[in-house]
């Protein structure tokens, strides 16, 4: 679990230019210490995470698993452990197939 600075998090909006992604937060300090697990902390919350469109959301989805797959790929070459790129991986397949 990670601690999350003392803001709510009130609406998180992602959109792409030039191909790349950007997530816009928007937050109120309520001086809150909060608990989050790292899917969360890395890619915030789905449950209030909106995007520009579907395309966007599918796109921005596809993109952190190759981004991912890259990484199991070059540590399973060099044999290192990939158990937790490898759940964080799932998490987002997961999502991909809820669309």
């Amino acid at each position: 679990m990670y601690s999350v600075a003392c803001f709510n998090i009130v609406e998180e909006y992602t959109t792409i230019d030039l191909g790349k992604y950007y997530t816009v937060i928007c937050a109120d300090y309520d001086g809150v210490v909060r608990s989050a697990d790292e899917f969360t902390y890395m890619y915030g919350d789905f449950n209030i995470k909106r995007f520009e469109s579907y395309e966007v959301r599918s796109g921005f989805l596809t993109h952190e698993c190759s981004k991912l797959e890259r990484i199991i790929k070059g540590k399973s070459t060099s044999k290192i452990d990939t158990s937790h790129e490898k759940y964080m991986l799932d998490k987002l397949y997961e999502l991909l197939r809820k669309e």
